[in-house]
Protein backbone atom coordinates (compact mmCIF):
# COMPACT_ATOMS: atom_id res chain seq x y z
CA UNK A 1 0.00 0.00 0.00
CA UNK A 2 1.34 3.48 -1.26
CA UNK A 3 2.19 6.02 1.51
CA UNK A 4 -1.03 8.27 -0.07
CA UNK A 5 -3.34 5.44 0.44
CA UNK A 6 -2.06 4.94 4.21
CA UNK A 7 -2.65 8.90 4.95
CA UNK A 8 -6.06 8.56 3.05
CA UNK A 9 -7.10 5.29 5.70
CA UNK A 10 -5.83 7.45 8.44
CA UNK A 11 -7.72 10.30 7.49
CA UNK A 12 -11.32 7.93 7.05
CA UNK A 13 -10.64 6.41 10.06
CA UNK A 14 -9.56 9.98 12.29
CA UNK A 15 -13.14 11.13 10.67
CA UNK A 16 -15.45 8.50 11.54
CA UNK A 17 -13.21 8.90 14.99
CA UNK A 18 -14.43 12.18 15.23
CA UNK A 19 -18.23 11.66 13.97
CA UNK A 20 -18.93 9.30 16.73
CA UNK A 21 -17.47 12.48 18.93
CA UNK A 22 -20.29 14.72 17.31
CA UNK A 23 -18.54 16.30 14.97
CA UNK A 24 -19.43 16.99 11.16
CA UNK A 25 -16.14 16.10 9.29
CA UNK A 26 -14.59 17.17 6.09
CA UNK A 27 -11.07 16.52 4.48
CA UNK A 28 -8.73 18.02 2.92
CA UNK A 29 -9.38 21.35 3.94
CA UNK A 30 -7.61 24.02 1.68
CA UNK A 31 -6.71 27.14 3.90
CA UNK A 32 -7.20 30.06 0.90
CA UNK A 33 -6.59 33.07 0.99
CA UNK A 34 -8.82 35.16 -1.50
CA UNK A 35 -8.98 38.65 -3.03
CA UNK A 36 -9.46 40.84 -6.48
CA UNK A 37 -6.72 39.34 -8.24
CA UNK A 38 -6.03 35.58 -7.70
CA UNK A 39 -6.31 33.14 -5.09
CA UNK A 40 -4.07 31.71 -3.22
CA UNK A 41 -3.93 28.17 -1.29
CA UNK A 42 -1.39 28.42 1.54
CA UNK A 43 -1.68 24.77 3.15
CA UNK A 44 -4.28 22.69 3.79
CA UNK A 45 -5.15 20.24 6.50
CA UNK A 46 -6.10 16.30 6.66
CA UNK A 47 -9.17 17.09 8.42
CA UNK A 48 -11.25 19.15 10.13
CA UNK A 49 -14.08 19.00 12.13
CA UNK A 50 -16.70 20.53 13.49
CA UNK A 51 -19.12 20.59 16.76
CA UNK A 52 -22.37 22.64 17.68
CA UNK A 53 -23.50 22.17 21.04
CA UNK A 54 -26.43 22.76 22.70
CA UNK A 55 -25.80 26.59 22.47
CA UNK A 56 -24.97 27.01 18.97
CA UNK A 57 -21.48 27.73 19.76
CA UNK A 58 -18.75 26.14 17.26
CA UNK A 59 -16.18 24.13 17.96
CA UNK A 60 -13.46 23.12 15.73
CA UNK A 61 -11.02 20.42 15.64
CA UNK A 62 -7.93 20.46 13.73
CA UNK A 63 -6.06 17.63 12.67
CA UNK A 64 -2.69 16.51 10.78
CA UNK A 65 -2.73 13.08 9.31
CA UNK A 66 0.76 10.98 7.94
CA UNK A 67 1.14 7.69 7.96
CA UNK A 68 5.29 8.33 7.07
CA UNK A 69 7.94 7.73 9.46
CA UNK A 70 10.07 10.45 8.47
CA UNK A 71 8.47 14.04 9.39
CA UNK A 72 10.26 16.52 11.05
CA UNK A 73 7.98 16.50 14.10
CA UNK A 74 8.50 20.08 15.80
CA UNK A 75 7.99 21.73 12.53
CA UNK A 76 4.71 20.00 12.12
CA UNK A 77 3.60 20.43 15.77
CA UNK A 78 4.13 24.37 15.25
CA UNK A 79 2.82 24.30 11.71
CA UNK A 80 -0.22 22.69 13.19
CA UNK A 81 -0.56 24.90 15.90
CA UNK A 82 -0.85 27.64 13.65
CA UNK A 83 -3.52 25.99 11.27
CA UNK A 84 -5.76 25.86 14.71
CA UNK A 85 -5.47 29.91 15.11
CA UNK A 86 -6.44 30.18 12.13
CA UNK A 87 -9.55 28.29 12.52
CA UNK A 88 -10.00 29.06 16.16
CA UNK A 89 -9.95 25.28 16.69
CA UNK A 90 -10.00 24.46 20.90
CA UNK A 91 -8.12 21.24 20.06
CA UNK A 92 -5.43 19.39 17.88
CA UNK A 93 -4.53 15.97 17.09
CA UNK A 94 -1.63 15.11 15.99
CA UNK A 95 -1.80 11.26 14.21
CA UNK A 96 1.22 9.00 12.81
CA UNK A 97 1.62 5.62 12.64
CA UNK A 98 4.04 5.43 15.31
CA UNK A 99 3.70 6.87 18.82
CA UNK A 100 5.70 10.47 19.14
CA UNK A 101 8.91 10.62 20.66
CA UNK A 102 8.80 11.40 24.77
CA UNK A 103 10.90 14.68 24.14
CA UNK A 104 7.93 16.41 22.03
CA UNK A 105 5.19 15.47 24.43
CA UNK A 106 6.11 18.69 26.15
CA UNK A 107 5.73 20.71 23.44
CA UNK A 108 2.60 19.33 22.24
CA UNK A 109 1.06 19.93 25.32
CA UNK A 110 1.85 23.03 25.31
CA UNK A 111 0.32 23.71 22.11
CA UNK A 112 -2.73 22.42 22.97
CA UNK A 113 -2.31 19.12 20.37
CA UNK A 114 -3.54 15.60 21.62
CA UNK A 115 -0.83 13.10 19.77
CA UNK A 116 -1.80 10.02 18.89
CA UNK A 117 -0.45 6.87 16.99
CA UNK A 118 -2.53 4.83 14.74
CA UNK A 119 -2.74 1.84 17.22
CA UNK A 120 -4.00 4.32 19.60
CA UNK A 121 -6.65 5.59 17.59
CA UNK A 122 -7.65 2.41 17.25
CA UNK A 123 -7.53 1.61 20.70
CA UNK A 124 -10.13 5.17 21.45
CA UNK A 125 -12.69 3.79 18.70
CA UNK A 126 -12.91 -0.09 20.75
CA UNK A 127 -12.92 2.31 24.10
CA UNK A 128 -15.78 4.47 22.25
CA UNK A 129 -17.43 1.39 20.42
CA UNK A 130 -17.21 3.12 17.09
CA UNK A 131 -18.71 1.19 14.29
CA UNK A 132 -16.36 -0.38 11.83
CA UNK A 133 -18.09 0.92 8.96
CA UNK A 134 -17.02 3.53 7.22
CA UNK A 135 -20.27 6.00 5.99
CA UNK A 136 -20.83 9.58 5.07
CA UNK A 137 -17.85 11.87 3.86
CA UNK A 138 -15.90 9.35 5.23
CA UNK A 139 -17.23 6.95 3.04
CA UNK A 140 -14.94 4.72 0.88
CA UNK A 141 -16.08 6.11 -2.47
CA UNK A 142 -13.57 8.91 -1.96
CA UNK A 143 -13.00 8.36 -6.05
CA UNK A 144 -16.46 9.05 -6.96
CA UNK A 145 -16.20 11.99 -4.43
CA UNK A 146 -13.54 13.66 -6.37
CA UNK A 147 -15.18 12.66 -9.87
CA UNK A 148 -18.41 14.54 -8.81
CA UNK A 149 -16.66 17.82 -7.39
CA UNK A 150 -14.57 17.82 -10.21
CA UNK A 151 -18.02 17.68 -12.84
CA UNK A 152 -19.34 20.91 -10.62
CA UNK A 153 -16.04 22.69 -11.49
CA UNK A 154 -16.56 21.92 -14.57
CA UNK A 155 -19.72 23.77 -14.74
CA UNK A 156 -19.37 26.13 -11.80
CA UNK A 157 -15.89 27.13 -10.63
CA UNK A 158 -17.53 29.43 -7.97
CA UNK A 159 -19.66 27.19 -6.48
CA UNK A 160 -16.51 24.05 -6.52
CA UNK A 161 -14.20 26.85 -4.66
CA UNK A 162 -16.53 28.25 -2.41
CA UNK A 163 -18.14 25.08 -0.80
CA UNK A 164 -14.44 23.36 -0.86
CA UNK A 165 -12.47 25.87 -0.23
CA UNK A 166 -13.57 29.86 0.48
CA UNK A 167 -16.85 28.89 2.59
CA UNK A 168 -14.21 28.42 6.09
CA UNK A 169 -12.85 32.07 5.37
CA UNK A 170 -16.25 34.11 5.66
CA UNK A 171 -18.85 35.01 8.48
CA UNK A 172 -21.94 33.08 8.72
CA UNK A 173 -24.00 35.59 7.27
CA UNK A 174 -21.63 35.98 4.28
CA UNK A 175 -21.84 32.45 4.04
CA UNK A 176 -25.52 32.03 4.22
CA UNK A 177 -25.92 34.67 1.38
CA UNK A 178 -23.31 33.55 -0.70
CA UNK A 179 -24.52 29.36 -0.40
CA UNK A 180 -27.96 30.83 -0.87
CA UNK A 181 -27.48 32.29 -4.28
CA UNK A 182 -24.91 28.79 -5.05
CA UNK A 183 -28.01 26.51 -4.50
CA UNK A 184 -30.39 28.65 -6.60
CA UNK A 185 -27.82 28.44 -9.51
CA UNK A 186 -27.54 24.85 -8.76
CA UNK A 187 -31.05 24.49 -8.69
CA UNK A 188 -31.30 25.77 -12.36
CA UNK A 189 -28.01 24.19 -13.73
CA UNK A 190 -28.15 21.63 -17.01
CA UNK A 191 -24.46 20.68 -16.55
CA UNK A 192 -25.04 18.21 -13.96
CA UNK A 193 -26.36 14.58 -14.00
CA UNK A 194 -29.91 14.76 -11.45
CA UNK A 195 -27.99 12.99 -8.84
CA UNK A 196 -24.74 15.36 -9.04
CA UNK A 197 -27.01 18.13 -8.94
CA UNK A 198 -28.50 17.10 -5.59
CA UNK A 199 -25.33 15.82 -3.82
CA UNK A 200 -23.72 18.96 -4.50
CA UNK A 201 -26.79 21.15 -3.14
CA UNK A 202 -27.26 18.66 -0.23
CA UNK A 203 -23.51 19.03 0.15
CA UNK A 204 -24.07 22.88 0.47
CA UNK A 205 -26.77 22.80 2.49
CA UNK A 206 -25.42 21.16 5.01
CA UNK A 207 -22.95 23.78 5.18
CA UNK A 208 -26.12 26.40 5.15
CA UNK A 209 -27.19 24.62 8.62
CA UNK A 210 -24.26 25.01 9.77
CA UNK A 211 -23.94 28.62 9.59
CA UNK A 212 -27.33 29.50 9.76
CA UNK A 213 -27.05 27.65 13.31
CA UNK A 214 -23.91 29.58 14.00
CA UNK A 215 -25.70 32.80 13.15
CA UNK A 216 -28.57 32.07 15.57
CA UNK A 217 -26.41 31.74 18.84
CA UNK A 218 -26.87 35.39 19.99
CA UNK A 219 -30.73 34.90 19.01
CA UNK A 220 -31.14 31.93 21.66
CA UNK A 221 -30.80 34.44 24.15
CA UNK A 222 -33.32 37.16 23.44
CA UNK A 223 -37.22 36.89 24.19
CA UNK A 224 -38.81 34.97 21.15
CA UNK A 225 -41.40 37.92 20.26
CA UNK A 226 -37.82 39.52 19.50
CA UNK A 227 -36.02 37.19 17.56
CA UNK A 228 -37.35 37.27 13.92
CA UNK A 229 -36.45 40.99 13.99
CA UNK A 230 -33.41 40.14 15.31
CA UNK A 231 -32.56 36.90 12.76
CA UNK A 232 -33.27 39.49 10.06
CA UNK A 233 -30.84 41.98 11.07
CA UNK A 234 -28.21 39.10 11.52
CA UNK A 235 -28.65 38.11 8.04
CA UNK A 236 -27.27 41.54 7.15
CA UNK A 237 -24.37 41.62 9.78
CA UNK A 238 -25.84 42.78 12.30
CA UNK A 239 -27.60 45.92 13.46
CA UNK A 240 -25.28 48.33 13.10
CA UNK A 241 -24.35 46.86 9.52
CA UNK A 242 -27.96 46.69 8.34
CA UNK A 243 -28.33 50.41 9.74
CA UNK A 244 -26.13 51.71 7.65
CA UNK A 245 -27.36 49.85 4.63
CA UNK A 246 -30.60 50.92 5.35
CA UNK A 247 -29.00 54.49 5.33
CA UNK A 248 -27.72 54.33 2.34
CA UNK A 249 -30.99 52.99 0.63
CA UNK A 250 -32.56 55.45 2.04
CA UNK A 251 -30.10 58.46 0.28
CA UNK A 252 -30.28 56.75 -2.57
CA UNK A 253 -34.43 56.64 -2.78
CA UNK A 254 -33.79 60.56 -2.15
CA UNK A 255 -31.35 60.98 -4.90
CA UNK A 256 -34.06 59.28 -7.38
CA UNK A 257 -36.73 61.36 -6.10
CA UNK A 258 -34.98 64.60 -6.40
CA UNK A 259 -33.79 63.84 -9.80
CA UNK A 260 -37.19 62.43 -11.36
CA UNK A 261 -38.87 65.36 -9.85
CA UNK A 262 -36.47 68.14 -11.22
CA UNK A 263 -35.52 66.35 -14.13
CA UNK A 264 -39.12 65.20 -15.36
CA UNK A 265 -41.14 67.38 -12.97
CA UNK A 266 -42.71 63.83 -12.26
CA UNK A 267 -42.88 62.06 -8.88
CA UNK A 268 -41.11 58.62 -8.29
CA UNK A 269 -43.88 55.81 -8.45
CA UNK A 270 -42.65 53.87 -5.70
CA UNK A 271 -43.25 54.43 -2.04
CA UNK A 272 -40.42 54.60 0.36
CA UNK A 273 -42.11 51.94 2.59
CA UNK A 274 -41.93 49.35 -0.74
CA UNK A 275 -38.76 50.62 -1.91
CA UNK A 276 -36.80 49.85 1.12
CA UNK A 277 -38.27 46.53 1.19
CA UNK A 278 -35.43 45.70 -0.92
CA UNK A 279 -33.25 45.83 1.58
CA UNK A 280 -33.59 42.22 2.52
CA UNK A 281 -33.74 39.38 0.24
CA UNK A 282 -37.03 37.65 -0.61
CA UNK A 283 -36.42 34.72 1.25
CA UNK A 284 -35.37 36.66 4.61
CA UNK A 285 -38.89 35.51 5.70
CA UNK A 286 -38.45 32.16 5.49
CA UNK A 287 -35.03 32.36 6.81
CA UNK A 288 -36.20 34.04 9.85
CA UNK A 289 -38.28 31.13 10.18
CA UNK A 290 -35.83 28.63 10.13
CA UNK A 291 -34.15 30.37 12.84
CA UNK A 292 -36.94 30.28 15.19
CA UNK A 293 -37.80 26.96 14.94
CA UNK A 294 -33.93 26.15 15.33
CA UNK A 295 -34.40 28.03 18.01
CA UNK A 296 -37.30 26.13 19.69
CA UNK A 297 -35.40 22.86 19.70
CA UNK A 298 -31.44 23.18 19.70
CA UNK A 299 -30.71 19.61 20.51
CA UNK A 300 -32.19 18.25 17.49
CA UNK A 301 -31.02 21.64 15.14
CA UNK A 302 -27.65 20.60 15.67
CA UNK A 303 -27.83 17.54 14.51
CA UNK A 304 -29.33 18.94 11.00
CA UNK A 305 -25.61 19.10 9.42
CA UNK A 306 -24.95 15.77 10.17
CA UNK A 307 -28.44 14.63 8.72
CA UNK A 308 -27.77 16.34 5.45
CA UNK A 309 -23.94 14.95 5.06
CA UNK A 310 -25.62 11.82 5.27
CA UNK A 311 -27.94 12.42 2.55
CA UNK A 312 -25.72 13.57 -0.10
CA UNK A 313 -22.68 10.77 0.91
CA UNK A 314 -25.43 7.72 1.72
CA UNK A 315 -28.11 8.51 -0.30
CA UNK A 316 -27.53 10.71 -3.07
CA UNK A 317 -24.30 9.41 -3.97
CA UNK A 318 -24.75 5.28 -3.00
CA UNK A 319 -28.53 5.42 -2.54
CA UNK A 320 -27.78 3.29 1.15
CA UNK A 321 -30.21 3.33 3.90
CA UNK A 322 -29.54 5.42 6.79
CA UNK A 323 -29.98 4.18 10.21
CA UNK A 324 -30.61 6.86 13.14
CA UNK A 325 -27.56 5.61 14.87
CA UNK A 326 -25.27 6.43 12.65
CA UNK A 327 -26.81 10.45 13.03
CA UNK A 328 -27.25 10.55 16.66
CA UNK A 329 -23.42 10.11 18.72
CA UNK A 330 -22.66 9.63 22.26
CA UNK A 331 -24.82 11.29 24.75
CA UNK A 332 -27.89 12.18 22.78
CA UNK A 333 -30.92 10.47 24.44
CA UNK A 334 -33.70 12.35 23.02
CA UNK A 335 -33.73 13.43 19.05
CA UNK A 336 -36.90 14.79 16.72
CA UNK A 337 -36.53 14.84 12.75
CA UNK A 338 -38.92 18.06 13.25
CA UNK A 339 -35.58 20.42 12.77
CA UNK A 340 -34.62 18.65 9.41
CA UNK A 341 -38.09 19.13 8.40
CA UNK A 342 -38.12 22.80 8.81
CA UNK A 343 -35.11 23.20 7.40
CA UNK A 344 -36.43 21.29 4.10
CA UNK A 345 -39.29 23.88 3.81
CA UNK A 346 -37.07 26.85 4.19
CA UNK A 347 -34.75 25.08 1.20
CA UNK A 348 -38.07 24.67 -0.91
CA UNK A 349 -39.82 27.83 -0.10
CA UNK A 350 -36.42 29.98 -0.54
CA UNK A 351 -35.76 28.09 -4.27
CA UNK A 352 -33.04 26.54 -2.91
CA UNK A 353 -34.26 23.00 -4.59
CA UNK A 354 -34.71 21.14 -7.48
CA UNK A 355 -38.27 18.72 -8.06
CA UNK A 356 -35.54 16.12 -7.68
CA UNK A 357 -33.86 17.16 -4.83
CA UNK A 358 -37.78 17.44 -3.44
CA UNK A 359 -38.43 14.19 -4.43
CA UNK A 360 -35.23 12.22 -2.90
CA UNK A 361 -35.38 14.69 0.41
CA UNK A 362 -39.05 12.94 1.23
CA UNK A 363 -38.01 9.74 0.26
CA UNK A 364 -34.67 9.79 3.07
CA UNK A 365 -36.85 11.76 5.60
CA UNK A 366 -39.23 8.64 5.35
CA UNK A 367 -36.59 6.43 5.21
CA UNK A 368 -35.29 7.74 8.60
CA UNK A 369 -38.88 7.99 10.24
CA UNK A 370 -39.55 4.49 9.71
CA UNK A 371 -36.16 4.27 11.95
CA UNK A 372 -37.43 5.95 14.37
Amino acid sequence: MSSTEQDLNLKLQTMRYLWHLGYITRKDVDVVEYGLERDRIYTDIDVLGIKLDENFQTFFIACDCKSGVRVKTAERLFWLSGVMKYFDANEGLFIRNSTIEPKYLGLSKRLGIAPLSSAQLTELERTYNVPTRFLGPFCQEQKDINSLFLDLKKVDVFAHDYILKKYWKDDPHQQIVTLISICQKLKEQRGLEEFRQVFATAYALSLLSISILSLSRPILAIPPEQREAVAKYELLGGEEASFDKKKLLEDFYVFMVTEISERYNEKYPVPKSQFLENLLPQYSKHFADVVLRFCQNPSSSILVPRIMDLFAFEFALNYRKVDLKDIISMGWNKFSLKPLKDFMVFASRSNLVSLKFEDSAKEFTKSLESGE
